[in-house]
């Protein structure tokens, strides 16, 4: 999906540590804090919608600029967390 970012988690989706674990990993990545990060839509489902408060599209999107990579073998821009 164009403007897309696939994030394959490995927490179990029981209890919201999915959902956790996601928010953990932008909050790292965006350098933002949890409390600015929100799951938007998808909070029961795989595919998900992230909202960051105080940061427009751009400022995400650079925020992953050369931040991380993809595991060797996979496509960029799916992470394994």
């Amino acid at each position: 999906m164009e403007g897309s970012l696939r994030i394959r988690l490995t927490a179990p989706p029981v209890e919201g540590e999915a959902n956790r674990a996601l928010i953990e990993f932008l909050s790292d990545i965006l350098r933002v804090r949890k409390s600015s990060l929100g799951i938007a839509s998808g909070l029961r489902s795989r595919d998900k919608r992230v909202s960051v408060d105080g940061m427009a599209v751009e400022e995400v999107e650079r925020a992953f600029e050369g931040r991380v990579e993809a595991p060797r073998g996979k496509p960029r821009g799916i992470f394994d967390i």
